[in-house]
């Protein structure tokens, strides 16, 4: 039946914003409320510029690494939009167990570095579903 839910993922949360870039060199962040297991994503397209960003992560507390993985990616050839830096509390290895420290208290903020080279403002997208 299309009414039965008992074999979907129970989705608690799904939340999206953007930013807002100026020229130049921008830092920016999004934030999820708290332990939980995340799908997280980053998405910019302009003219000459793409950058995107996608992991998957558990948060278990605010002051400990997270655990779970992420890829970012940006079009070079264009260079209207850079990423310059991606979240550094995610760790872990495909089938492995980790014991990596990383010094924090706000695990659950995921701070960006997106250079925007086109000269004018420029919107990227962002969201995260939690389940």
């Amino acid at each position: 039946s299309y009414n039965d839910l008992t074999n979907k993922p129970n989705i608690v949360e799904k939340t999206t914003g953007s930013w807002t870039l100026a020229a130049g060199a921008n830092t920016v962040s999004l934030t999820v409320p708290g332990p939980g297991t995340y799908s997280i994503w980053v998405n910019g397209n302009i003219p000459n510029g793409i950058v995107t960003y996608t992991a998957t992560v558990v948060v278990t507390n605010t002051n400990v690494p997270v655990v779970g993985s992420s890829y970012g990616w940006y079009y070079a050839a264009g260079n209207a939009l850079v990423l310059t830096a991606i979240p550094n509390q995610v760790v872990g290895t495909a089938n492995g167990i980790s014991t990596a420290v990383v010094s924090t208290t706000t695990a659950n903020v995921f701070t960006f570095g997106i250079t925007n080279n086109s000269g004018a403002n420029q919107v990227v997208n962002w969201g995260y579903t939690k389940f």
